[in-house]
């Protein structure tokens, strides 16, 4: 008997699809200085994404406009179902918040950036007066939990229009940011995941976004995924068996599903659309590191200058230099 991946490729990505007359509507109401800012590639990928009703995962290349996809797939859908929340890694929260006021003309007291868990609760039970947009990094709101819930289960608020920046933090089902941040983004209406590196390793790591965006077509449990797209298989370690899907399998057909026009993936790279790309620019943006990330980067800065010395050591006795 053929699995269900393999008998619903001819519709795979989404429950019900907009009508061309809806798609329309919808797309104008888009801002219509955003409209006109939109590459021809970037409308076409904004037009699937409100055809299959705001349920997709953006993974056109670095440098392609993502972000501006996904701010105008959101504003779509911003009368009568925001405020809007943007999950993403905290070093990206400024970064947010600047292209939403670039984008869409919003003020700070319009952004609500909480910088701790704490500040998440200053929040509640209601948002901020005058909050249009929730800017909230992944690690925040898992450790926001209290008793098992989420900080939105704990509100009387319930975002409805998500989105999520570098969605391939959620790739694994056996971390907490996962188990924290899929919920929330299948509880809303609209769901616009961005990775330009949806699955930097292998396809089990593309299951729990996919997950997030259409539960009914890729349900939670991930073995039947797993067998038929990552050689999913029983492996002994030893005396002990346990379930293996690190490999790839029957990528093409997994490729043809994402793609589909009702498939719940838009990927472009640097090639396919080199003729409708501006020259390139170079922008400074200031990030703010977590505690975390904070001490990560001292690390990584320290191995640098440990490096960089024994280079230079190695140069002046004529060694190779990494």
């Amino acid at each position: 008997q053929r699995s269900r991946l393999r008998r619903s490729t001819e519709r795979p990505g989404c429950l019900r699809e907009s009508t061309n007359e809806q798609l329309d509507s919808t797309f104008d109401a888009i801002p219509e200085h955003i409209r006109k800012q939109l590459k021809s590639f970037q409308v076409e990928g904004v037009r699937k994404a409100l055809r299959i009703n705001g349920r997709v995962l953006l993974g056109d290349e670095t440098g392609l406009g993502k972000t501006v996809q996904a701010i105008a797939v959101a504003s779509a859908y911003r009368e009568g179902e925001w405020p809007l929340v943007v999950m993403c890694p905290g070093s990206l929260k400024r970064l947010w918040r600047n292209e939403l006021k670039r984008w869409l003309f919003l003020s700070d007291h319009e952004i609500f950036l909480p910088n701790t868990p704490d500040d998440l609760y200053k929040g509640m039970p209601e948002l901020p007066r005058g909050t249009q947009v929730m800017v909230v990094g992944y690690n925040q709101l898992a450790a926001a939990r209290e008793d098992g819930k989420d900080f939105f289960q704990q509100s009387s608020w319930k975002p409805q229009v998500v989105i999520c920046d570098e969605s391939h933090n959620l790739k694994n089902w056996q971390a907490q940011v996962t188990t924290t941040c899929i919920p929330i983004i299948r509880n809303a209406k609209r769901r616009i995941l961005l990775s330009g590196t949806a699955a930097p390793n292998r396809p089990a790591e593309l299951h729990p976004q996919l997950n997030a965006i259409n539960p009914v077509f890729f349900p939670a449990r991930a073995k039947e995924f797993d067998r038929r797209y990552c050689d999913g298989k029983e492996v002994y370690q030893g005396a002990r068996r346990k379930w293996s899907a690190k490999g790839a399998t029957n990528e093409k057909e997994l490729d043809s599903i994402l793609r589909h026009p009702a498939g719940p993936m838009v990927r472009r790279t640097a090639d396919e659309v080199l003729h409708d790309l501006p020259p390139s620019t170079r922008t400074k943006f200031d990030m703010i590191l977590e505690p975390g990330d904070i001490a990560q980067h001292k690390k990584m800065m320290k191995d640098f200058r440990q490096l960089k010395a024994k280079n230079a050591v190695n140069r002046d006795r004529g060694g190779s230099v990494n």
